[in-house]
C-alpha cells in the first residue's frame, strides 16, 4: 500500500516543473485540499491495499505540487537575506501544529476482550 503512494509522490516530484509552470500559484494547493478530502473520505469505505494505496498515491501526488508550490512562492517573495530566518520560523511552527490535527480514537466497544494470563511460570530451555 505505501509502495504505490510512494510512487505517486515520485510522479508528483517528476510533474511538478511541469504544472508549476502552467498553473496559477493557488491551483496546486486547492487542488490538494480536495483531493485529499475526497481520498481521505473514500478511504473510510474502502478495505483493498492496492486501493488504498493508489488513493494515498494520489494525495501525495497533488502534495508534492502543492509543497513545490509554497516553497517556490515562500523563497520568490522573501527577500533574499531574510530567507534563514523564514525557514528556521516556518518549521517549528509547523512542526508545533502538527499535534494540533491529532485528534485520539474515540473508545469502542468493539476492541477484543484482555487474554487471561496463565499463573504457570514459562518453562526454561536448559
Amino acid at each position: 500500500m505505501f509502495a504505490v503512494a510512494a510512487v505517486g509522490g515520485i510522479l508528483g516530484a517528476i510533474a511538478a516543473p511541469y504544472l508549476q509552470a502552467r498553473l496559477a500559484p493557488n491551483t496546486p494547493v486547492i487542488t490538494m485540499g480536495w483531493v485529499a478530502t475526497v481520498a481521505f473520505t473514500a478511504l473510510a469505505w474502502i478495505n483493498q491495499p492496492i486501493l488504498a494505496g493508489a488513493l494515498l498515491g494520489c494525495i501525495v501526488f497533488t502534495a508534492a505540487q502543492a509543497n513545490a508550490m509554497l516553497s517556490a512562492t515562500q523563497i520568490h517573495r522573501t527577500p533574499g537575506h531574510l530567507q534563514g530566518r523564514v525557514i528556521a520560523a516556518a518549521f517549528p511552527i509547523a512542526g508545533v501544529a502538527a499535534p494540533l490535527a491529532y485528534r485520539p480514537p474515540e473508545p469502542s466497544s468493539t476492541l477484543p476482550a484482555k487474554p487471561q494470563h496463565s499463573s504457570r511460570l514459562p518453562l526454561s530451555r536448559a
